[in-house]
């Protein structure tokens, strides 16, 4: 079926938002709602080139796109990047940052950046797309993170858990 993923859903006439849409999840998730049928906005914070990149691959796949730039922190630039949208449909906050470095070596500042980004952001986001989600006759937002850190007892923001042949990561002191 034209506009479906293995005829699952149709996303046709629809536009979707993603937030982090440069990379990682959500470029895929770009891909994903194009390869459904729904028009995307890619939206990145400081890599305009990897945008423009996704975006060219949305529109070769016969899809409308457009690239929005934003600090998913700052509420004048959410509003600023959702001022040229007609149409929201659907919105995938995956914006996130993810420092390096274990527990013990993350400072306030790091945490800081990442509690806002991770968590502000997407209130910030669903928050100003709020008009044009309630216009929609279906409208979802789908909030999303990621597993990132591949080795979470190096992690600053995966619970501590058991590793096999391995030191507890919590009992460390």
């Amino acid at each position: 079926m034209p506009g479906t993923v293995s005829g699952m859903f149709d996303l046709s006439g629809r536009t979707a938002l993603v937030t982090g849409g440069s990379r990682g999840i959500g470029r895929a998730a770009c891909l994903g709602f194009a390869h459904a049928g729904a028009d995307v906005v890619v939206h990145y914070r400081s890599s305009g080139a990897e945008a423009e990149a996704v975006a060219a691959e949305v529109r070769a796949l016969g899809r409308r796109a457009k690239t929005v730039q934003a600090d998913v922190t700052r509420p004048e630039e959410v509003r600023r990047a959702l001022a040229g949208l007609d149409q929201l449909d659907v919105l995938f906050n995956s914006a996130g940052v993810y420092p390096p470095g274990a527990l013990d070596s993350l400072t306030v500042e790091e945490w800081d950046e990442v509690f806002a980004v991770n968590a502000r952001g997407p209130f910030l986001v669903s928050q100003a797309a709020l008009p044009l989600l309630s216009a929609a006759d279906e409208a979802r937002v789908i909030n999303i993170g990621t597993g990132a850190p591949r080795r979470p007892w190096e992690s600053p923001l995966r619970r501590c858990e058991v590793v096999p042949d391995r030191a507890h990561p919590c009992a460390r002191a």
